[in-house]
């Protein structure tokens, strides 16, 4: 007698034997349930972690651009002196730097503070 089993369906010698197919079948989707749940789970942390980070630089860029003005309001300017070595990166490699990297470093250095 022939046993059909409707989760592989394909025909086995003996009940045993198609049990064991099945078993091995709905293991097997059991554990990438589990992966696919543990990946959601890490994604949604780390798309958390990076809107907090979003968040905060716009709240350092806020606050950096309100204090420039009260500075520019009470004294007419605000002067500083940087050059390329104040960029971040290989300080012992000089390359070209892009006048929109020169000034996302810098401001960036400014929010560091």
């Amino acid at each position: 007698m022939k046993y059909y089993s409707d989760v592989t369906k394909k025909l086995y010698d003996s009940e045993k034997d198609l049990v064991a197919a099945e078993t091995k079948i709905k293991e097997e989707a059991e554990r990438k349930a589990v992966e696919t749940k543990k990946k959601n789970e890490t994604r949604a942390a780390r798309a958390k972690e990076v809107q907090e980070a979003l968040k905060a630089a716009t709240a350092a860029t806020d606050k950096a651009q309100e204090l420039l003005s009260k500075f520019v309001k009470d004294y007419g300017y605000f002067h500083t002196s940087f050059s390329v070595d104040d960029l971040k990166g290989d300080k012992t490699e000089k390359t070209e730097v892009s006048f929109h990297d020169f000034v996302n470093n810098f401001l960036s250095g400014i929010l560091d503070l």
